[in-house]
């Protein structure tokens, strides 16, 4: 459910800044803003800078702060060098069997989210350049366990 709303923010957001039926689509991209802010995951980033790219909101720009602090911070395990698939609430890893195992394809894809979400942002693509280092360097490291 989750995925779906960020894929549907993202469309709505998409078609309104191109110019179709703006306002209506708009409406309804606020309609997802509104549900991911409440349920925040990760996958809202791949919908919140498209929404603030249409929307221009405030708050949606703080909440693509947020996310991408959460995303260059937190999701990456500095000591590892790499994302892992499950989190705590408050993102905090859960490292236990079964939780512990890394995708390089979901490391390389937080980077482009990263940079996606800097650029609507307007900020440096500093946060995704160290995830990008962090993400080859354990490839190499460890080739073959992704």
């Amino acid at each position: 459910m989750i995925v779906t709303q960020a894929r549907t923010l993202w469309l709505f957001s998409r078609m309104a800044r191109a110019g179709y039926a703006g306002e209506e689509y708009l409406a309804a991209a606020d309609i997802g803003f509104h549900f991911l802010k409440e349920n925040g995951q990760a996958f809202a980033l791949y919908a919140i800078p498209e929404y603030y790219r249409a929307s221009k909101l405030p708050l949606a720009r703080e909440r693509l702060l947020e996310l991408i602090n959460i995303q260059s911070n937190a999701m990456v395990r500095k000591n590892l060098g790499a994302c892992t698939d499950k989190y705590e609430r408050d993102w905090t890893p859960r490292p236990e069997a079964g939780y512990a195992r890394v995708s390089y394809g979901r490391d390389i894809e937080n980077v482009w989210l990263l940079i996606d979400a800097c650029d609507a942002a307007g900020l440096s693509n500093y946060p995704s350049e160290k995830v990008a280092k962090l993400a080859v360097l354990h490839s190499y490291v460890h080739p073959g366990n992704h």
